[in-house]
């Protein structure tokens, strides 16, 4: 099998290389794959490098809790918060399932001196992020990305 493979992210619709992939030159580097699309390339018989690192939605919560601070996984009536800081009830969800992330609406039903977000990561474009921005904006829930479009 020739070293050089085009890689490309279906589930988050995102291409991780632009060309060929080669192994050699990506070596060292790190980028990011989701689990869904890592089985893909798996079945295909690509093999996984070790500095790919799969983003999952308790990674993304680790990561926004390091840089924001608050309390993991917080109970309440409706269910359990997926990151409750001093001044928001964030709801942490993939792009593909953004609109589950309403749910945030109920959890701030029980802390209500919090503000409802929700955060969101995975790829997407700058189409998308607008009209999920003024879909959440129209029902009061702040919305944040974990990293810029493409």
């Amino acid at each position: 099998m020739s070293p050089f493979h085009r890689i490309y992210c279906h589930l988050c619709r995102r291409s991780l290389s632009s060309r060929s992939f080669d192994s050699e030159r990506w070596k060292g580097k790190q980028f990011q794959v989701c689990q869904d699309c890592l089985n893909q390339l798996q079945r295909q018989g690509i093999m996984a490098i070790s500095d790919i690192v799969i983003e999952t939605e308790q990674l993304v919560q680790v990561a926004l809790q390091s840089r924001e601070g608050g309390e993991r996984e917080v109970e309440t009536l409706a269910g359990f918060v997926d990151l409750v800081t001093d001044s928001h009830v964030i709801e942490i969800k993939h792009v593909t399932d953004w609109k589950d992330g309403a749910k945030v609406l109920l959890y701030a039903q029980f802390l209500k001196s919090k503000k409802p977000r929700v955060h969101l990561f995975g790829g997407y474009t700058p189409d998308f992020k607008e009209m999920v921005e003024h879909c959440y904006s129209a029902i009061g829930v702040e919305v944040t990305w974990e990293r810029e479009p493409f």
